[in-house]
């Protein structure tokens, strides 16, 4: 996704807004239309028969409505030519204040209906994407992130108040529930490269889970709870990493309360101070890799690509960190690397065809960790 859609995010100068401005402008005006003709005829009242302008303004009324009631006094025959007047040009005006409305409104429809077919093909054509199960506080701290990485992202949500803020900010969105195997099926699930459940309510976290597995394997699922009992029925249900919102912001606080000059380093690698100096990548080792079979010491990666080794991912998952220099490095299992955008596309390069594709963080999607 470009650069301009992550302004889309920011930004409140959108289509949708510019609707709902144009729709304020058309109902101001029809209003000052009514008010102002009101005015004017029970000012011709008062002219023409010589009434008091409360007695001109009953009669104004009731001949604007057309609803039939006797005068105030008999009307005199300039009176009469006036009453006849005002209601032509009354009908006329109620007539044209309704069709800027409805225009505006049908308009509007029209808009929106051709906005969803357009992102429904937009969406259609997007592969290795990411899915966001519900657009609460934590997606919306996640998406923009995600956005400046050029990720694709397609958001999921029942909600209709979060419908009118993903159209207010331009965002690819499906209304629907993320459990819904059709609903899943519309967003990409079979193409997507992963799915991020973070409706607040684990029961539906875990039908997410559940539905999203069964129809792609090897999709990478991240999943939020809210009672930590309730981990391991999203880890069956398919989920590869399963967070607790209030745990990890704990064992933040705590981390920055004991370790203070080690946070003095965090920004570096979660990207926050310091853009992307530094970047943790997970990356494979391919059969065809000069490295496959050769110890850490023997591959040389550091002085090679300028990469720090940080753990080996065996081909059951298991993690080694802080590898030593005796770490063989075999075929198809993966290693976590510590480096700069241009470090890590040489590492990418150098461990496997596979990887030949890979640049940094810049330019193209990250890839989820493999399981």
């Amino acid at each position: 996704m470009s650069q301009r859609s992550s302004k889309n995010f920011n930004t409140k100068h959108t289509m949708t807004l510019a609707w709902a401005e144009e729709m304020r402008r058309n109902f101001t005006r029809a209003v000052l239309l009514l008010v102002t003709f009101i005015i004017v005829s029970a000012s011709s009242y008062c002219i023409v028969e010589g009434w008091k302008f409360r007695d001109a303004l009953y009669m104004t009324v009731i001949t604007f409505s057309t609803v039939g009631y006797r005068e105030v006094h008999p009307l005199s025959p300039a009176g009469q030519i006036l009453s006849m007047i005002l209601i032509i040009i009354g009908m006329c005006l109620v007539a044209y204040c309704f069709g800027i409305i409805g225009q505006t409104l049908i308009a509007g429809e029209i808009n929106r209906y051709r906005g969803l077919h357009k992102m429904r093909k937009k969406i259609a054509g997007y592969k290795d994407h990411i899915i966001i199960a519900g657009f609460g506080r934590l997606a919306r701290a996640v998406i923009p992130e995600l956005l400046k990485r050029n990720y694709n992202i397609v958001i999921i949500e029942s909600d209709p108040l979060k419908i009118i803020d993903l159209e207010a900010h331009q965002l690819p969105y499906l209304e629907g529930n993320a459990h819904d195997e059709e609903c899943l099926r519309y967003a990409g699930v079979e193409r997507a490269k992963a799915l991020l459940a973070v409706v607040p309510n684990d029961a539906d976290n875990v039908y997410i889970t559940l539905a999203a597995r069964n129809m792609n394997k090897n999709l990478w699922i991240v999943s939020r709870i809210e009672a930590i009992e309730n981990k391991n029925k999203l880890l069956i249900a398919g989920a590869n990493q399963v967070f607790c919102p209030y745990q990890l912001s704990g064992d933040r606080v705590l981390h920055q309360l004991l370790h203070q000059q080690v946070n003095e380093c965090m920004p570096i690698f979660t990207n926050q101070e310091y853009g992307d100096q530094l970047v943790l990548k997970q990356l494979q080792i391919g059969k065809s890799s000069e490295v496959a079979g050769k110890t850490l010491q023997e591959s040389n990666l550091r002085t090679r690509t300028g990469v720090t080794v940080a753990a080996c991912i065996a081909k059951d998952g298991q993690v080694q960190p802080s590898p030593s220099g005796n770490q063989v490095l075999e075929a198809e299992t993966s290693i976590i690397v510590i480096g700069t955008g241009d470090s890590l596309v040489a590492c990418a390069q150098l461990l496997s065809a596979t990887n030949e594709g890979f640049r940094s963080e810049e330019n193209v999607q990250q890839t989820p960790p493999s399981h």
